[in-house]
């Protein structure tokens, strides 16, 4: 299985044997937060940024095997970086987080994600020795040389508290790699993820007190109806904005555009009305230089939780993603209340701006603001039955 670094909550998973940190100066806790800098600098442009190192002993397990939730923090990691000192010998724990590694990433995962060091020269050929680790079959595993000449692990720090030059030469070495292998990652040609569900509205044939609204798994097939006229084209594809601080505030809003596109519809008369998909997009998480929206006809992003320059700053991401044979983005701005206050502008950066009343099931836009609603959606619809 292969987990895209846009995908992970971790850039690494420091697998070791707790006993051999406090033994070798704190040596893992210094590697894990020079590394997180260096990934933070180096990625800082980057989708996602520098994600955050985890350490195998912040969930570890008390007794028998591994917790779910530490399995969990693997597949969520990006890289495995096993540091092995004289007290990882005797660790299962260790073996049974590297067997998972494998099991999950595969042989793929293990060549190109996966970062032994060793802390002693004789580490390498005593723990292979192991019948736990000769399943895993690594014969030509790298280990990484972390001792000096008098076989010790190369000090993280001198007696000032000053990092000594040799650490953070390796400490940089693997971050370098690591970066390469989370650039190429980012460069594969992906469309921009969408959340898990998606709202769907369907007028062909719908009964005029059916539900007009349904939630169904993006990959779900769509459920057979017998008197259903054939698609003339695929849905209408809308993208409401997700991030962090509103997650999921996209699918109250959604459920009322896709009310209102009903109206629109009817009101065209087209003899196969058009369905519409509605799905959250995070936004925060694409990247304009390898990511489209070729397929958007129309995107809405949120004025919620950010202030009008991040808004400005979203409004010129998605009009990069969009295609450029569109002479006005079909973008939209719902400005949310709570937390936003009315007053705010009719526009924003050409945008129409439209107040919501932020409120579950179904969100309410202003009175007064319904018409600018309805032209989003008319012009949607116009573009489409003119292609």
């Amino acid at each position: 299985m292969t987990t895209r670094y846009a995908d992970c909550v971790y850039s690494t998973f420091i697998s070791y044997a707790h006993a051999d940190d406090p033994a070798n100066f704190s040596w893992v806790t210094y590697f894990r937060n020079e590394l997180q800098k260096k990934l933070q600098g180096d990625l800082a442009r980057a989708p996602g940024g520098g994600k955050p190192s985890h350490l195998s002993q912040e969930n570890g397990p008390i007794r028998g095997g591994l917790s779910s939730e530490l399995r969990n923090r693997i597949q969520q990691s990006f890289a495995l970086i096993v540091v092995a000192g004289d007290n990882y010998l005797g660790s299962e724990w260790c073996v049974e987080e590297l067997e998972f590694f494998k099991s999950h990433f595969g042989a793929d995962g293990m060549q190109r994600r996966l970062y032994i060091l060793a802390l002693r020269n004789d580490v390498g050929a005593r723990v292979q020795l192991n019948p736990a680790w000769q399943r895993l079959a690594l014969p030509d595993q790298v280990w990484v040389p972390c001792y000096n000449e008098q076989n010790k692990a190369i000090r993280p720090y001198i007696d000032t508290g000053a990092l000594t030059a040799r650490f953070q030469d390796l400490v940089g070495t693997l971050a370098d790699d690591l970066v390469r292998s989370i650039r190429e990652s980012l460069d594969a040609k992906m469309p921009p993820a969408v959340k898990g569900t998606e709202l769907l509205c369907d007028n062909a044939n719908v009964a005029r007190n059916a539900p007009i609204v349904r939630e169904q798994p993006v990959d779900a097939a769509a459920a057979p109806v017998a008197d259903r006229a054939p698609e003339p084209s695929s849905p209408v594809q809308i993208y409401i904005e997700s991030n962090p601080l509103e997650l999921d505030e996209w699918k109250p809003l959604g459920r009322r555009i896709a009310q209102l596109w009903k109206d629109v519809n009817t009101e065209a008369q087209n003899d196969h009305p058009l369905r519409m998909r509605v799905r959250g997009l995070p936004v925060d998480e694409i990247d304009p230089r390898h990511n489209q929206l070729s397929d958007a006809d129309g995107v809405v992003l949120l004025w919620g939780q950010k202030d009008s320059h991040a808004l400005r700053k979203n409004i010129d991401k998605i009009e990069e993603l969009l295609p450029p044979t569109d002479v006005i983005a079909p973008g939209l701005v719902a400005c949310l209340r709570p937390p936003q206050k009315p007053g705010k502008p009719a526009e924003a950066l050409g945008w129409s701006v439209v107040g919501f009343d932020n409120c579950e099931p179904v969100m309410q836009e202003d009175p007064s603001e319904t018409r600018k609603l309805r032209s989003f959606l008319k012009d949607i619809l116009e573009k489409r039955t003119a292609a």
